[in-house]
């Protein structure tokens, strides 16, 4: 653990910032999902838009071989 701690010193203030970010995203996956994780997500998933048959007939049609 010390030479850990050594080598971390060693690192610039903005890669011992991204070494705390690594930590702390791998604490937050060790908890797992939260609900209003899960509910944003479902949420931007359905936000998604799709092309009806009229939009790939548009496409289609304007498609220059």
């Amino acid at each position: 653990m010390d030479n850990s701690i050594l080598r971390y010193n060693l690192l610039s203030s903005f890669e011992q910032k991204e070494v705390r970010d690594f930590i702390d995203f791998l604490f937050s996956r060790k908890q797992g999902p939260s609900e209003t994780k899960q509910s944003d997500y479902k949420t931007r998933i359905l936000g998604v838009s799709t092309w009806s048959e009229e939009d790939i007939k548009l496409l289609a049609a304007n498609q220059i071989i």
